[in-house]
């Protein structure tokens, strides 16, 4: 008894229904009943999404809401990774039935952990140290399949370069599974292929004539662009399916769909506007103010200044009741009094605080169509549960689409925007099920991303944890089920604990730009 997990990071149903007649692999799946649509996370986002589908919760309980911790006491979160998680991982839970788990660029597996098997990591930073054990970036590299981190080469504004380092990269990956499978014979294997959701974000616009950007281009490398990855991705799938035998099951998913991206909603140019957000000049910048040059240096560029004629402004915090969470977190945060370092706000005056800030946001018009853009403005407490809620930003906005980006610049007096990202996250993420066992089951139409765990659990006969919020996409009926008792305390990690030094901070927040976080 085995399973193979395939992870496509940002795959959509949509396009794989657009392209069916060209992705063989995904249209067999289609075509046999086996794919379905995964609900992703609130918002659709990568980190919460793996970490849900791989533990079974979401961000309530497993602590993990965005790159970033989102309920900072200095404002400024740490980078958020292994050393954070506060429930176990899917690959934990197997290792103590003495199943041996590998686990390849699964977003937030770093700092690599020691577990009966083998890890290679997806760090937010350029460094060799992402494999558990050590050696196996030589072996990997010797048998033709090691490649450079992802976000070594994620895209840096060369579009046709980018094009081909994804395409290469995706097969690189597929060597590199391929080489471990045959190699290793374990009981799971997890592979997540991101190349997917990095083209999707950049080139969307020049395959999409919806999108408000969209551009003609004579190019096929760049028109193509996001079509030619989902062929590399069917290609890869493919050649595992050939690798299934009678005793291998395979489970294939994404974290969350695209959409076309829209605009960007500055909410703290907002806050600023309705007077709950103050700016102070602070130290002068030393670079070019005349817009052909980058305002922030990189060591402090935040979601908490800005530039003004010229001049540095950062947030006024002993004037600011409310700010943005993090970047792409759609959270805003109270500046409550004991909480954040600088809090204003006092505990008594939070709940009228926050429900005037959201009432405010509620009456947001989208500049185009007129209609509210958000459809949902909610407190924490509507939309996520668990014992992690305090980590979580005081409000969500959820936007009528996620095509509107709730963007972290602050600029005064200007509320909407081109975004950088012309390729979306949506909620409509895919999932399927392939091999023997489920030859003559017609899957669900839709799952959530914490049914994933499940899932795999009941194909290992071990039984679903009382903690979990998901459920099996597809019970397997074993017998004599396997109870898991050794549930991961979420006091087990201390917060001082962090999965990032400063110096690898401030890598991963040069390549996270990149991709218009920062």
């Amino acid at each position: 008894m085995k399973m193979v997990v395939m992870g496509f990071d940002g795959c959509a149903v949509k396009l794989l229904n657009k392209w069916k007649d060209r992705l063989p692999a995904f249209s067999y799946l289609m075509e046999h009943d086996k794919l379905g649509t995964l609900c992703s996370t609130t918002p659709p986002h990568t980190a919460p999404g793996w970490t849900s589908a791989f533990t079974g919760v979401g961000s309530g309980n497993h602590g993990i809401y965005q790159f970033w911790d989102t309920q900072a006491p200095g404002y400024i979160g740490r980078f958020m990774g292994s050393s954070d998680l506060k429930r176990s991982t899917v690959w934990e839970i197997l290792n103590t039935f003495g199943y041996k788990t590998g686990v390849l660029n699964v977003p937030m597996t770093h700092p690599p952990k020691e577990l009966n098997g083998f890890i290679l990591t997806w760090p937010l930073h350029n460094t060799l140290r992402y494999a558990y054990p050590d050696h196996l970036l030589v072996e990997i590299a010797e048998h033709g399949g090691h490649y450079i981190s992802d976000l070594s080469t994620m895209f840096q504004g060369n579009f046709k370069d980018y094009i081909e380092q994804a395409c290469a990269i995706t097969r690189k990956r597929l060597i590199t599974l391929k080489y471990l499978i045959e190699k290793y014979q374990y009981d799971f294997y997890v592979s997540v292929f991101t190349e997917m959701d990095r083209v999707s974000h950049f080139y969307w616009n020049y395959m999409d004539k919806e999108s408000p950007y969209y551009i003609d281009h004579v190019e096929n490398e760049l028109s193509l662009a996001v079509e030619n990855i989902y062929k590399e991705a069917d290609a890869a799938l493919g050649a595992i399916m050939q690798l299934m035998d009678e005793e291998t099951l395979l489970l294939v998913l994404s974290d969350h769909g695209f959409c076309k991206g829209n605009l960007n909603f500055y909410v703290q140019s907002f806050l600023l506007q309705e007077g709950d957000l103050t700016l102070v000049e602070g130290k002068p910048d030393m670079t070019d103010c005349n817009g052909t040059a980058s305002v922030l240096d990189v060591k402090t560029d935040s979601w908490l200044e800005c530039v003004q004629d010229g001049k540095k402004s950062e947030i006024d915090w002993t004037r600011t009741k409310a700010y943005m969470a993090a970047p792409g977190s759609y959270g805003i945060n109270i500046n409550l009094k004991g909480r954040q370092h600088n809090g204003i706000v006092n505990k008594e005056e939070f709940g009228s605080v926050r429900n005037s800030i959201m009432q405010k946001l509620r009456k947001v018009v989208h500049p185009v169509t007129g209609k509210p853009l958000f459809d949902k403005v909610l407190p924490r407490e509507e939309v996520y549960t668990g014992d992690m809620l305090s980590g979580a930003p005081d409000i969500i906005l959820i936007p009528d689409g996620y095509g509107t980006m709730v963007h972290h610049d602050i600029k005064p007096g200007i509320l909407f925007g081109e975004p950088e990202q012309k390729g979306m996250h949506d909620m409509d993420g895919m999932f399927a099920l392939y091999g023997k066992e489920v030859e003559s089951v017609t899957m669900p139409s839709r799952a959530s991303i914490e049914d994933i765990s499940p899932t795999i659990l009941s194909y290992f006969g071990i039984k679903v944890p009382e903690y979990f919020e998901g459920k099996p996409i597809y019970h397997f009926h074993r017998k004599d089920l396997k109870v898991f008792n050794n549930e991961r305390s979420h006091h087990s990690k201390s917060n001082s604990e962090d999965s990032y030094s400063r110096e690898e901070a401030e890598d991963a927040k040069r390549r996270l730009k990149a991709l218009g976080y920062l």
